[in-house]
């Protein structure tokens, strides 16, 4: 407070130091009695000496009530999964399962993946209980096992040494066993797969080495007896593979039965780097469809060949735009299926056949039976609306849709449209009137008649008459 001054003898300065000593040392003392036990240790705060401070410290005092446990230390093991058979990751999975189940300890098993190589881990509680696993012999036709993390990764090495690449637009009844031997004259395989992707399979040829990459650097499309593949090395960059798919034609209007090959002179002419005949989704023979898609690469090549037309076996065939709609027979980019003549043609003689079918079958006569013309693969029942996004009918025709057919959804409902229509009830008593009439008389059987129904009861009469 300001003009107050507190005053002390002379004397007295020895025992007031000793006294403030006392007390900055005095929370001191009790933080060092609070430190006692393992949950004062985890929560108490450390305090930081200061200069001209005399501040002693006792060492915590272990509690004997807890129990520290180690963490539990697992072992991990793999596999690669391209040594193990099945067709997907949960057939190979449960075969490794089927084959290591009698060894005890296993805590986990799933499918991962390494610097690239995909393979299945296995982690065990114990090394023993890996090791014991790692003896086992996993595959009938190799000799592959589980290995630790370690050879993965000198695999790794091994596999940068290798070349890869994928094989698209294989056709699912190509002979596996000639295109393996045609793939190795470029060089030795190390794995090959046939994976299935829709209607085709994707084949991934791994070869021993890299003296083939410059044979593939620059090469867009495989030509394999009659047809023509894709190509896509694995070290291609995303804009050299976006590029494969940029400048892409539709070869319209083909004839039945068209492959690759026979369009070997067209590509070259237009300077194009890759074909495909697609087959037709929505075929039941796995036909092909009646269009190839050309692909280029430059805008300049793709202007050059938009709008070329050939003649091919009586055909005439046409460049147009890759996403052009063309005719589901024919491949014609003039009509549509329904105006399509070689689609009517095919009907009339399946109609044809059909009528003079009793003919045949009375004189033991086996006549060829005609195409069907164009049925879709899905047909669409009379609940189905129409979809024309998919080019299934004529576009330049309006065709109406269905409606249909709504009844009654509930009793009251039935009787409520019986009571709004006019002159229900005039409908039926009169009937019973002038029919009882005739009847009237001696001696003569009266017959019976019904009451008059009432207008909600005409469901359940309707009803009993088709029972009767």
């Amino acid at each position: 407070m300001e003009g107050v001054e507190f005053t002390q003898p002379s004397g007295s300065s020895t025992s007031a130091a000793s006294t403030s000593s006392s007390i900055v040392q005095q929370p001191v003392q009790t933080n060092s009695n609070i430190n006692i036990g393992l949950e004062a240790s985890m929560h108490a705060q450390t305090n930081a000496s200061h200069p001209g401070q005399n501040t002693t410290f006792k060492e915590p005092i272990k509690d004997d009530g807890w129990t520290i446990i180690k963490k539990t230390q697992r072992f991990s093991i793999f596999i690669p999964q391209d040594s193990l058979p099945g067709e997907n990751i949960i057939a190979k999975k449960n075969f490794v399962y089927r084959k290591i189940s009698d060894v005890l300890g296993l805590i986990s098993l799933a499918p991962t993946t390494i610097k690239g190589i995909k393979v299945i881990r296995a982690t065990y509680e114990t090394e023993a209980q890996a090791a014991e696993v790692c003896a086992k012999k996993i595959a009938d036709n190799n000799d592959v096992r589980f290995t630790k993390i370690e050879v993965i990764n000198n695999q790794q090495q091994d596999n940068l040494n290798d070349y890869e690449i994928k094989i698209w637009d294989v056709p699912l009844d190509v002979d596996k066993q000639m295109l393996e031997v045609f793939l190795k004259t470029f060089a030795a395989i190390k794995t090959l797969k046939f994976n299935v992707k829709n209607l085709y399979y994707e084949v991934v040829v791994r070869f021993h080495g890299k003296q083939v990459e410059e044979k593939f650097k620059n090469l867009w499309s495989l030509r394999f007896c009659k047809y023509a593949f894709r190509i896509f090395p694995s070290n291609l960059t995303k804009d050299e593979r976006n590029l494969r798919f940029k400048y892409g034609l539709k070869l319209a209007n083909l004839p039945a039965g068209t492959y690759a090959a026979d369009l070997k002179d067209i590509i070259v002419q237009m300077k194009a780097k890759s074909c495909f005949v697609p087959k037709n989704r929505f075929s039941k023979n796995y036909e092909k469809e009646r269009f190839t898609f050309v692909f280029f690469d430059n805008e300049n090549d793709l202007n050059n060949a938009l709008g070329k037309k050939f003649s091919f076996n009586n055909r005439g065939l046409v460049f147009v735009n890759y996403d052009a709609v063309t005719c589901h027979v024919c491949g014609s980019p003039y009509h549509r299926v329904r105006t399509c003549p070689e689609n009517q043609r095919k009907r009339n003689m399946s109609s044809t056949h059909e009528v003079y079918q009793q003919i045949y079958s009375r004189y033991g006569v086996k006549a060829p039976k005609p195409s069907m013309g164009f049925r879709p693969l899905f047909p669409r029942n009379a609940s189905h609306q129409y979809d024309t996004s998919e080019g299934m009918y004529n576009w330049d025709e309006e065709m109406e849709q269905p409606k249909p057919l709504q009844g009654p959804s509930s009793y009251a409902e039935a009787a409520k449209k019986i009571k709004t229509t006019p002159n229900a009830r005039a409908n039926v008593s009169p009937v019973n009137q002038n029919s009882s009439q005739p009847n009237k008389g001696k001696g003569k059987q009266q017959e019976t008649h019904e009451p008059a129904r009432k207008p909600w009861n005409q469901q359940n009469l309707n009803s009993q008459c088709y029972t009767n």
